[in-house]
């Protein structure tokens, strides 16, 4: 299903939410697209301090309003909906076990497959536009 996340447009949606966020200083550490409930469905993970300071609703709150406000620049695809998206504190396992792959995965010599995306990789069924 990695295919379908990455030709309904979502995930050049989630891209531009992602650069939209940074934009608004919305605190970000890790987003990725990960599938959640066995593999048919795809969500994108948003790893945040601000989950671990003032709580998960917070954080909703603020990618609503930002997601709010993108364009869908004409485009005859599905929308990236909240529905789509789940954040995560920095103390999940979720974030520390893609930290600790994608950071094993430079070391081998994983490279940037595209250099639009600031450090995107595919790692096994996760992919990764941002990690630090």
């Amino acid at each position: 299903m990695k295919l379908e996340v990455v030709t309904d447009g979502r995930f050049d949606q989630g891209w531009e939410l992602i650069k939209a966020l940074d934009a608004a200083g919305f605190p970000i550490k890790a987003a990725f697209w990960s599938p959640v409930d066995g593999a048919e469905d795809w969500r994108l993970f948003i790893a945040s301090p601000l989950v671990d300071q003032q709580g998960s609703l917070k954080a909703y709150q603020f990618i609503q309003a930002v997601l709010a406000k993108l364009p869908a620049n004409g485009r005859p695809v599905a929308k990236l909906a909240l529905s789509d998206i789940s954040v995560i504190g920095l103390k999940s396992n979720l974030f520390r076990e893609v930290k600790a792959r994608a950071s094993w995965a430079v070391r081998k010599g994983a490279k940037k497959l595209n250099p639009d995306f600031e450090d995107l990789l595919f790692l096994g069924e996760k992919l990764i536009y941002k990690l630090n």
